[in-house]
C-alpha cells in the first residue's frame, strides 16, 4: 500500500468517527457555533436549536441567550426572543447587543 492511499485510508476514518461523535460529545461552544453558523446560512430552525442546546449545556454565557434571542426573533417569536434577551442583559448587563437586538 503506498503512502497517499495509506493517507486516503486513514483521512476517511478520521471523517467517519468524526461524523459518528455523539451530540453529547459537543460543547455549550460547539453549539454555539453551529447556532452562528446555521443562522448566518439562514437557516433559524436549526440556529434555534444549536442556541438552545448551547443554553441548555452553559445557561451562563451570555452570548448563547443573545444568540438564541437572535433566531428567535428571525423564527417571529418575539416573546420567547425578548425573554432571551431579557437573560442576556442579567447575565451581561455591559454587552449593548442585547439592549438594541431587544429593542
Amino acid at each position: 500500500m503506498d503512502s497517499r492511499h495509506l493517507h486516503g485510508v486513514l483521512l476517511a476514518l478520521i471523517l467517519a468517527i468524526a461524523a459518528s461523535t455523539p451530540a453529547a460529545a459537543m460543547t455549550a461552544h460547539d453549539w454555539y457555533e453551529m447556532g452562528l453558523d446555521s443562522f448566518a446560512e439562514g437557516d433559524y430552525i436549526e440556529a434555534t436549536e444549536a442556541f438552545d442546546r448551547a443554553v441548555k449545556s452553559d445557561p451562563t454565557v451570555a452570548d448563547y441567550w443573545n444568540g438564541l434571542g437572535g433566531a428567535l426573533e428571525s423564527m417571529g417569536d418575539a416573546a420567547a426572543a425578548i425573554r432571551a434577551y431579557d437573560m442576556a442583559i442579567e447575565l451581561k448587563p455591559e454587552d449593548p447587543r442585547p439592549w438594541n437586538n431587544r429593542g
